[in-house]
């Protein structure tokens, strides 16, 4: 019996572990593949600088948003091209104060109170009044590099490429936990640049993502999606097509959970969230329509 077990396990065992390295050998000649084209799309072009409106959807964020909105002012990129939208999403705490030292100060500041709770709304009461080339999504405890919009702005040069997907690093790094992520975090970097080379990425990120302002106009706003708007809105780009592109030298820096916890939390909201949302548009698996997202990335995931 035992013997029967073994053979039984070693059987599946091989298979995996074959279409894990070929799945890692695939991913890096990819990534290799492409590095020219890397090198093109960052190129800095000295009369190319769309305008972008920047979103900070935030509850209780008093004690985040100064440097947040601090980090986006410090931005090399032209000042008169960057509007700045704070969507307060019911705040009890002195955000508004906060903010309205900025909003006093800065013209390109506007300060937007929503009642109604949940980020999406928050989102979407910004987008009804953007009139820029670009919409640049900012979690408020998150702080951009000095010239992450410069980098990302270059990747709309390409008329094809409707959003994009920044690279996320870890600051205030303390507890093992954070380390942990700070490592995933570093690892993730590869592994988004080689999905977006065959137009694979699995999801936008939160802390900094940035769209052409059609693609709302033309797909509708966010939505609640299972408190995953991030995943439903690539999701949603993927199944219509829109092409999705990764800046990997656009530096977001953002706060990881400092406690197993706090980490475990979460994690179980992000597994749930996308697998509510991979339900809602299950549709796409395995459907080659959808390209290497629908055949690959989707079912990895």
């Amino acid at each position: 019996m035992p013997s029967t077990i073994n053979t039984i396990l070693e059987s599946l065992l091989y298979p995996f572990i074959f279409l894990s390295i070929y799945f890692q050998v695939f991913m890096l000649y990819n990534f290799l593949s492409n590095k020219k084209k890397m090198q093109d799309e960052e190129a800095v072009s000295k009369d190319f600088f769309p305008s972008v409106t920047f979103l900070l959807p935030g509850w209780n964020e008093g004690k985040h948003i100064k440097t947040t909105i601090e980090s986006i002012q410090k931005l090399n990129y032209p000042k008169d091209k960057i509007k700045i939208f704070y969507l307060d999403n019911n705040s009890t705490d002195n955000t508004k104060e906060v903010v309205a030292q900025f909003v006093s100060s800065d013209n390109r500041i506007k300060y937007f109170f929503e009642t109604k709770q949940g980020k999406h709304h928050a989102l979407n009461t910004g987008l009804e009044h953007v009139d820029t080339d670009l919409v640049a999504c900012l979690d408020v405890d998150s702080t951009l590099h000095h010239d992450a919009m410069l980098v990302a702005a270059q990747y709309f040069k390409d008329e094809s490429i409707s959003a994009l997907a920044s690279c996320m690093q870890l600051r205030e790094v303390k507890t093992i936990w954070q380390r942990a992520q700070a490592i995933e975090y570093m690892l993730s970097v590869f592994w988004r640049k080689a999905y977006s080379s065959i137009d694979a990425i699995q999801v936008m990120p939160g802390p900094f993502s940035v769209f052409r302002h059609k693609v709302f106009q033309e797909l509708g706003n966010y939505v609640a999606a299972h408190n995953a708007e991030d995943f439903e809105m690539t999701l949603r780009l993927h199944k219509n097509h829109y092409k999705i592109a990764n800046a990997h030298k656009a530096y977001v820096y953002t706060v990881g959970p400092a406690t197993l916890k706090g980490l475990i939390r979460q994690r179980v909201r992000w597994i749930r969230g996308f697998l509510e949302n991979a339900w809602d548009y299950r549709e796409m698996f395995f459907r080659k329509e959808y390209g290497h997202f629908g055949l690959f990335t989707l079912p990895v995931a």
